[in-house]
């Protein structure tokens, strides 16, 4: 029979919060090591490549909101499904990007999205850099 250690956790002082700046890394670190036991590798890294914070609230993605992956480049406008065209965002930011994205993106403001995607070089057949 294997014994498991255990390992005693000291409780945080009642003083203490997750708003103290001293003690900001702290949580960090306890969030995202929540994080990763609560979701799959495919999101793990989508978060870990935006920093773990949602390209479109700037909050972090480890609040209790579910969460959704994106494609940066949709498939309308030529995006494809590969890695680097993927991102992840809070459940109620991807609702707001995809009625924006259907609001806009009807046939008659198709060519000015097309320009924007171009004008910042993020174009499906060419790599782009991510930038949360």
């Amino acid at each position: 029979m294997m014994w498991i250690p255990i390992i005693r956790y000291q409780l945080i002082k009642y003083k203490n919060s997750p708003d103290d700046k001293t003690l900001e890394e702290y949580f960090m670190k306890r969030d995202e090591k929540e994080f990763k036991r609560n979701n799959i590798l495919s999101r793990q890294k989508l978060a870990k490549k935006c920093k773990y914070q949602c390209r479109i609230c700037n909050q972090s993605l480890f609040s209790e909101e579910n969460l959704k992956i994106n494609k940066i480049v949709p498939k309308v406008l030529g995006g494809k499904d590969v890695y680097r065209n993927f991102e992840i965002l809070h459940e109620n930011c991807y609702d707001q990007h995809q009625k924006l994205l259907i609001k806009y993106g009807g046939n008659s403001q198709l060519s000015k999205i097309k320009k924007f995607y171009y004008d910042r070089q993020i174009e499906p057949f060419k790599r782009f850099k991510y930038n949360c």
